[in-house]
């Protein structure tokens, strides 16, 4: 099952860890908006045992949570939150391939379709879009799993799940 604390680590927000994330919920900031409704002084005066996220790294928090980059992340996120968890085309279902309900899936090279229409799918699965491999990956779908990509070397090194195209497609 997928956290919100594990969803914001996934996206990889500079400066803050699941760890973090808990803190910011067990305050009360428990929903994506509350949480991208902090300000930094949200953030900076966030304690839990005494001990406060700070200034300086609640600017960082903030300035990475509102990039572009993640901006768009979390709003996916939320799409899928609202969406079904298969693709219906007409009264067909079209389940993929691969069980992928929560999990965090990131892409690499050239997949059988369009970019969009590959993550349409992953997200009417269930699916968490990423896009760096981090910790938070599960799987990495990729052309070809022998590759040499940074994201496969990355994936490799963290124990990531990698798949090719035709095995989720």
């Amino acid at each position: 099952m997928l956290t919100l604390p594990n969803l914001l680590d996934a996206v990889a927000i500079e400066f803050a860890s699941s760890n973090t994330w808990n803190r910011v919920i067990s305050v009360g900031y428990d929903t994506l908006e509350k949480i991208r409704s902090m300000t930094e002084d949200h953030i900076a005066n966030v304690t839990v045992d005494n001990r406060s996220i700070g200034e300086k790294r609640a600017a960082k928090i903030h300035a990475s949570l509102h990039s572009p980059r993640v901006s768009e992340l979390l709003d996916r996120a939320n799409v899928w939150l609202a969406a079904p968890k298969e693709i219906k085309i007409s009264t067909t279902i079209v389940p993929l391939k691969y069980p992928l309900e929560g999990m965090v899936v990131v892409m690499t090279g050239t997949g059988p379709d369009k970019r969009k229409n590959l993550e349409d799918k992953l997200l009417a699965a269930g699916a968490v879009l990423g896009s760096d491999v981090n910790r938070g990956t599960n799987y990495l779908i990729c052309e070809d799993t022998s590759g040499t990509s940074s994201k496969l070397k990355k994936a490799t090194s963290l124990g990531v799940t990698l798949l090719n195209y035709s095995e989720v497609f």
